[in-house]
């Protein structure tokens, strides 16, 4: 368990009826349901716990069979909830090849000027457009792919692109982030060394060069 997660839990505990069990650091209580947190290198410490439920994080990085094992501790649940989150990597690789069995929701924004929906990741890199500012200087904003009028981030909805599917997965980016600006993000893909790096992690789409 990392010292983020840690600090976040003690910070909370009242609001989440957080206990930590302190002869396990794994085992933790919300509401007083138990919580099991594990690492997938130890295939002892997956086979030794059943569940009704199972989050796999950094998806794209465990191991396939400690995964399948993972899955195996809910086969006697009437509930079998998953819920996989990982930084994608590779195209039709890992928690991108899941993404296309989903509905696969996009964070998408109406143009309050032209009524245009826009996804930002589809149009990358034109979905960022420069202007001049009343210093002399430019800076980046988020445009409309039609008419090229800014973007209200604030104003954004999901939006399901495969209706077919009734299996929920939501693609999301730091296009859209309060806290990282347009201008920092360009700055960011014209210097870069690591553009897949820029893909996985800012875009949050699989790359290969």
């Amino acid at each position: 368990m990392s010292q983020k997660i840690d600090d976040f839990l003690d910070e909370n505990a009242a609001a989440l009826s957080y206990e930590s069990e302190k002869y396990n650091v794994g085992l933790k209580y919300f509401w007083g349901v138990p919580t099991f947190w594990r690492g997938l290198e130890s295939k002892s410490g997956v086979k030794s716990i059943s569940a009704d439920a199972a989050i796999y994080d950094e998806f794209d990085e465990a191991d396939p069979a400690q995964l399948q094992q993972a899955r195996q501790r809910l086969a006697f649940s009437e509930i079998k909830l998953s819920r996989e989150l990982s930084v994608p990597t590779l195209p039709d690789f890992g928690i991108n090849r899941r993404f296309q069995l989903t509905d696969q929701c996009h964070f998408a924004f109406k143009c309050p000027h032209c009524s245009l929906w826009n996804i930002l990741e589809e149009n990358w890199p034109h979905a960022f457009r420069q202007r001049s500012t009343s210093s002399g200087g430019s800076e980046w904003y988020r445009a409309c792919k039609k008419c090229h009028g800014e973007l209200d981030v604030s104003e954004g909805q999901w939006v399901p692109k495969n209706l077919g599917s009734k299996i929920r997965g939501y693609q999301i980016s730091q296009l859209y982030s309060p806290f990282a600006s347009p201008t920092d993000i360009m700055n960011d893909f014209q210097t870069t060394e690591f553009m897949g790096h820029f893909y996985n992690h800012v875009l949050g789409l699989p790359y290969l060069a």
